[in-house]
């Protein structure tokens, strides 16, 4: 039997009101309400989904269903929007504290704290 990859979310991550789950066999990606208990199984008790991620409000649970599963491409589309961003308000010239804290938000989100 197969298990789900609710447990490997952080327990406050699980306590959100909202999931965005992905489906297995077809790889459908949606969002719902999230009573606090594992979402991923059928009436049946068939493994049938995949938590995305968490969410305390409609639109991060969209953004985790746009984005999909995978915290890199997640990462990477957040950085690319933080790049335009700042290249928009301070052409080439970026000041290097706003590049570090462009660095620094990619870390968080990611997970690498400690590098």
């Amino acid at each position: 039997m197969s298990t789900s990859n609710y447990l490997q979310f952080p327990e406050e991550d699980r306590k959100k009101p909202l999931v965005a789950l992905r489906g297995i066999k077809h790889g459908n990606r949606f969002w719902s309400c999230h009573n606090g208990n594992d979402p991923c199984y059928s009436g049946k008790g068939e493994l049938w989904y995949e938590v995305i991620g968490f969410a305390d409000t409609s639109e991060e649970a969209i953004s985790l269903v746009k984005m999909g599963a995978n915290k890199i491409e997640w990462a990477a589309h957040i950085r690319q929007q933080r790049k335009k961003e700042n290249f928009e308000k301070y052409g080439q010239d970026i000041p290097s504290v706003v590049q570090k804290m462009t660095d620094l938000e990619t870390k968080i989100l990611l997970g690498h704290f400690d590098d």
